[in-house]
């Protein structure tokens, strides 16, 4: 009997750690532009706001057919809710915005939105 005590003690203490450590993360909670949002032209600026508090240490856009291009995240040193990515155009196309950061725990967290303009 002690042993299913043991056992379900353990289970009950690792679905509790890893339910903490999923609330703990920062997850993406919308972007601008919307993911899928077809454009007319393309956005100065691209904003990713989270659940909590992020700090974003990477961003890249690539177009399709083209090298992915590393925006400059330079101005972003703190852990905020809601940050702006200065974005310089490459035109008509497809572009997919992939992120990368820091969660309040510490938890690196990766993430990818896709927009088009036509």
């Amino acid at each position: 009997m002690k042993r299913n005590q043991t056992i379900r003690a353990l289970v009950g203490a690792s679905v509790f750690s890893l339910s903490v450590a999923a609330h703990a993360h920062s997850p993406l909670q919308s972007t601008v532009p919307p993911e899928g949002a077809t454009l007319d032209t393309a956005p100065k600026v691209i904003t990713l706001s989270f659940t909590r508090d992020f700090r974003v240490t990477r961003v890249t856009a690539t177009r399709v057919s083209e090298q992915p291009v590393v925006l400059n995240t330079g101005h972003i040193t703190a852990f905020t809710r809601s940050v702006d990515v200065p974005l310089e155009s490459t035109g008509v196309g497809d572009y997919r915005i992939e992120w990368r950061g820091l969660s309040g725990d510490g938890h690196v967290q990766t993430g990818a939105f896709t927009f088009t303009v036509r």
